[in-house]
């Protein structure tokens, strides 16, 4: 998977939300995915966070 963002641009995106809208965990999936490259049942699997929250955010 070819990685369209950095790290800092993600975190700029990311600030954008509260965290309320966006918790942590789901943060940290979004980041394994992006990031990472992970599959979304893999980034699911390792934060618990449901698919559907992570194509969402």
């Amino acid at each position: 998977m070819r990685q369209f963002l950095t790290e800092t641009q993600l975190d700029a995106l990311l600030s954008l939300y509260s965290d309320r809208d966006f918790p942590d965990k789901t943060r940290e999936a979004v980041r394994l995915r992006i990031i990472n490259g992970h599959t979304y049942e893999l980034a699911e699997f390792i934060t618990g966070v449901s698919r559907r929250n992570i194509y969402r955010g």
